[in-house]
């Protein structure tokens, strides 16, 4: 549950374009014990965050969820 507030808050986040706080969320979930699915999926966000690709983050988190 945690874990799906986290990728709901990235979504707000990107439409904010707020780095710092993207980069925060990122370091807290990396403190977590995911599971190898969501790791990765921590990773490529991370990587799109680097590049400024905002809609790719949105794409990304937005994968799994469930409408």
């Amino acid at each position: 549950a945690e874990l799906e507030e986290a990728y709901n808050a990235m979504v707000d986040i990107c439409m904010s374009m707020d780095y710092g706080l993207m980069e925060s969320i990122i370091c807290d979930l990396r403190e977590y014990k995911l599971e190898a699915e969501d790791k990765e999926k921590v990773s490529k966000i991370e990587s799109l965050l680097a590049e400024l690709d905002w809609d790719g983050i949105i794409s990304v988190v937005q994968q799994d969820v469930k409408a």
